[in-house]
C-alpha cells in the first residue's frame, strides 16, 4: 500500500514537473553586417577611422561581432526550443551602389549559414527587414529574386510547408505552427507599411497581407492556438525622436485595429528595427485596458544612428535576448537581456557577453504581459522614478549608464510607449508641461551626458546637444532617406 502511495506521489510530481517545464527561445535582431568594416567602413559614414576588432559605436557590425553573438547564444542556452530572427542583415550605407542584389543575398546567406551551423536542429522563425532588399526599403508587394532566393535559403526553417513557401515567395510573410505546442508563428513583412517603401504607400493592402493576416488570426482562434507575431518594423513612434514614426498613417491604424480585434489570440509580439530596448502598449477601444504589447529587442549592431536631433544618446551596446515561459502559458513571458560592453572590449581576448538584467527582477513585475507593462509604465511616470531610470539605461543597452533623461526626453519615451496612435501621441507630447511627464522648468530638455560615453576617434568624449522644438520639426521634414534606419 505504501509503495503504491509513493508511486502515485512520484507520478504526480513528475507530471507537475512536466507541466511547469520552462520553454526558452532566443530573439536576435539587426546584425547589420558591414563587410567593408576594416577597409572602407561604408557604414561608418566617415565619422571615424578607428576600427577595433569587435566594432565601433559609429559603425555597423564586423563579422567577428556577429559570430561572437551567435556563439554566445549557444554558450548561454545551447538548446533553445526555437529562435526568432527579425532581420536587417546588411549595413547602413549612404551610397547604395556599394551594395546590390547579389551582395544583399550573400550577406543574408552567410548569416543564415551561421545560425544553421550553430543551431542545426533548432526551428528558426525569420523575418526580413528594410535593409534586406536592394535598393533598401523598397520591398515590392509581389514575387521577386530576393524573396525567391531567401525562400530557398530558409527551406529547413519553412519546414516543407508549401503554403509558407507560396506566401514567402509572394510577399515574404508566412505562418507555421510551433511543433509540440498550441502556438503558431505568424511572420509578417511590415516593411510594406514603412514610410520609406515608395512602392506601397498608394496601395490599400500591399500583397494582400492584411487580409491574409486577418484570416490567419481568425483560423488560429478557431483552432485554440496562441499566436506569436514576428516582424521587423514595429508600429507607432520612435521613442528617441519627437517627430519620427515608421508606418504610413493609414497602415498604422489598420495594423493596430487588427491587433485589437484578435488580441485574445496573441501570445506575444516581437520586433526589432529600433536598435533600442523598448516596448509599446496597444489599448482596447476604451483606451484604458492594455490588450497587447509590442516587445522591441535591441540590436547586435552598435551603430550610432545618423537620424538628426534624437533625444539622448543614439547608439547601443550589442545585445541578444533570451525569453522564457512556463509550458502552457506562452503569453506569460519573461526575458533575460544579455549584452557585450564595447568600451571594455579588447582585441587581445574574446568579447565578453554578460547578463544586463532580467525583466521581472529589475522592474518588479511577474511577467511582460500587457497588464504588467502597463503597471510598470504608470510607475515610470512618477518624478524621479527608479523604474524609469532603469528603463532608460537599458533603452541604450547600458551604453551610457549615467545619462539622464528628463523633460521632453522622458515625455517622448513614455508617450511613445502608451500611444500607438499618431494623433494620441501628438496630444500626449503636446500637453502643458504641468500635465505631462516632465519635471523640468521648460517643456524641452538638455540631455546630460555621462563621462562614461565612449571616446570618439579623436580622443574627445562624445557629447549630446540641447534640442529645440523647431530643430526637431525641421529635421522630421528634411532628413534625407539615407539617414533613416
Amino acid at each position: 500500500m505504501h509503495k503504491m502511495k509513493f508511486a502515485v506521489l512520484a507520478l504526480f510530481l513528475t507530471s507537475q514537473a512536466f507541466m511547469t517545464k520552462s520553454v526558452k527561445f532566443w530573439h536576435v535582431t539587426d546584425f547589420h553586417h558591414d563587410p567593408s568594416y576594416y577597409e572602407e567602413g561604408y557604414s561608418c559614414y566617415n565619422r571615424t577611422t578607428y576600427r577595433p576588432s569587435y566594432g565601433n559605436y559609429k559603425c555597423d557590425s564586423p563579422w567577428i561581432l556577429i559570430n561572437s553573438s551567435v556563439y554566445a547564444m549557444k554558450s548561454i542556452e545551447p538548446n533553445p526550443d526555437f529562435i526568432i530572427w527579425t532581420g536587417d542583415d546588411t549595413p547602413h550605407v549612404k551610397n547604395q551602389s556599394v551594395l546590390g542584389t547579389e551582395m544583399v543575398l550573400e550577406i543574408i546567406r552567410n548569416q543564415t549559414k551561421l545560425l544553421m551551423d550553430v543551431f542545426p536542429a533548432t526551428p528558426i522563425y525569420a523575418a526580413l527587414g528594410n535593409h534586406d532588399y536592394h535598393p533598401k526599403h523598397q520591398m515590392p508587394p509581389n514575387t521577386n529574386t530576393i524573396y525567391k532566393q531567401v525562400a530557398e535559403q530558409w527551406q529547413p526553417w519553412l519546414n516543407g510547408s508549401s503554403e509558407a513557401n507560396r506566401t514567402f515567395r509572394h510577399g515574404a510573410f508566412y505562418s507555421l505552427p510551433l511543433p509540440g505546442t498550441n502556438l503558431r508563428a505568424i511572420v509578417l513583412n511590415t516593411v510594406f507599411y514603412y514610410k520609406n517603401d515608395k512602392l506601397t504607400g498608394q496601395l490599400d493592402d500591399p500583397a494582400g497581407q492584411f487580409d491574409w493576416f486577418d484570416k490567419q488570426m481568425t483560423n488560429a482562434s478557431s483552432a485554440g492556438e496562441k499566436v506569436y507575431i514576428i516582424a521587423h518594423v514595429p508600429p507607432g513612434q520612435f521613442e528617441k525622436h519627437r517627430n519620427w514614426s515608421w508606418f504610413y498613417p493609414k497602415f498604422n491604424i489598420r495594423f493596430n485595429n487588427l491587433i485589437r480585434k484578435h488580441a485574445q489570440s496573441i501570445g506575444g509580439m516581437f520586433f526589432g528595427h529600433h536598435h533600442t530596448d523598448s516596448y509599446r502598449l496597444i489599448y482596447g477601444s476604451n483606451g484604458t485596458q492594455p490588450v497587447a504589447a509590442v516587445l522591441i529587442a535591441p540590436a547586435v549592431t552598435p551603430w550610432e544612428t545618423s537620424l538628426a536631433n534624437v533625444t539622448g544618446s543614439a547608439y547601443n551596446n550589442p545585445a541578444i535576448r533570451l525569453y522564457s515561459y512556463a509550458q502552457g502559458s506562452p503569453e506569460k513571458l519573461d526575458f533575460i537581456q544579455y549584452y557585450a560592453n564595447l568600451t571594455m572590449a579588447s582585441d587581445a581576448r574574446p568579447l565578453q557577453w554578460m547578463e544586463e538584467y532580467t525583466a521581472s527582477t529589475v522592474y518588479s513585475i511577474p511577467d511582460v504581459t500587457p497588464t504588467s507593462l502597463h503597471n510598470l509604465t504608470e510607475r515610470m511616470k512618477k518624478d524621479n522614478s527608479a523604474e524609469f531610470k532603469s528603463y532608460y539605461k537599458h533603452n541604450g543597452v547600458s551604453a551610457v549608464p549615467g545619462e539622464v533623461c528628463d523633460g521632453l526626453c522622458k515625455t517622448v519615451q513614455l508617450c511613445a510607449i502608451q500611444n500607438i496612435n499618431y494623433d494620441d501621441y501628438d496630444k500626449c507630447v503636446n500637453k502643458p508641461a504641468s500635465t505631462n511627464y516632465t519635471t523640468a522648468s521648460s517643456p524641452y530638455t538638455t540631455i546630460k551626458p555621462s563621462t562614461s560615453v565612449p571616446p570618439s576617434s579623436s580622443g574627445h568624449l562624445l557629447t549630446n546637444w540641447s534640442i529645440t522644438a523647431l530643430a526637431m520639426t525641421l529635421a522630421a521634414i528634411i532628413i534625407p532617406i539615407f539617414n533613416i534606419y
